[in-house]
């Protein structure tokens, strides 16, 4: 049995976001690693990337904007997950291996 049409379109839509949301989680890290040093543009590569070190940003406006930012990517792709948790342990959904991987994908990003 198939699903209906409007929840198949909500679940793709789900995993659209996930993966929208993990680029920009990632794109966020990439910030937070390479702050612009003083000498024509090159950067300083924090050697271990944790929310310590964003705490450590160049000015309190930096470490402010990446805290929340990456805060917020966090919370709503934990939002994400809990959802493709509930689709994946519902008995009306026969392939949940793109289920699966987007979980394991969010899992991954919220781990950092």
């Amino acid at each position: 049995m198939s699903l209906p049409r409007k929840k198949q379109a909500e679940i793709e839509r789900v995993l659209k976001r996930v993966q929208e949301g993990i680029i920009e989680f990632d794109n966020i890290w990439e910030k937070v690693r390479w702050q612009p040093g003083k000498r024509k543009g090159w950067g300083t590569l924090y050697v271990k990337i944790t929310l310590q070190k964003v705490r450590k940003a160049a000015t309190p406006n930096l470490k402010e904007k990446y805290e929340g930012d990456l805060k917020k990517e966090i919370k709503k792709l934990q939002r994400y997950r809990d959802q493709i948790k509930s689709w994946a342990s519902s008995s009306e959904i026969t392939d949940k291996r793109p289920l699966l991987q987007a979980r394991k994908d969010v899992e991954r990003v919220v781990a950092i």
